[in-house]
């Protein structure tokens, strides 16, 4: 499955041509609150707000580089979905490719790590 990120703002589709290999956790900080109950005190746990995330890979051709860094300028919130299928809400906001040497079966390459804050991620 390919990760996929849907513009929230124009609704455009921006589908990877190669899935990032590296990501933070969409399911990460969480705070745990006690509410009174019927039977006793009750604990909720809830995400913790806003928190940093970031993925990373390897882009082999120019149009890669090109729609990644378009997708971060611009600044909209994604809903996006990753490989496993798992769907989160998120604003990006920084681009940071590291120019590859080149191989023989690739002339155009970059690592690269995105960086933006989670909004929201499904259970």
């Amino acid at each position: 499955m390919k990760w996929q990120a849907i513009d929230l703002i124009d609704f455009s589709v921006y589908t990877f041509q190669v899935n990032p290999n590296k990501m933070t956790p969409v399911h990460g900080r969480k705070s745990v609150t006690s509410v009174p109950g019927d039977n006793g005190p009750l604990l909720v746990s809830t995400q913790a707000g806003m928190q940093e995330f970031s993925f990373s890979g390897v882009l082999y051709t120019k149009e890669q580089y090109d729609d990644l860094a378009e997708l971060v300028e611009r600044r909209h919130p994604y809903a996006m979905t990753d490989h496993l299928g798992r769907g989160f809400s998120v604003i990006l906001n920084r681009f940071e490719p590291e120019d590859r040497p080149p191989r023989p079966s690739s002339t155009w390459r970059y690592r690269y790590t995105v960086t933006g804050m989670l909004i929201w991620a499904a259970p």
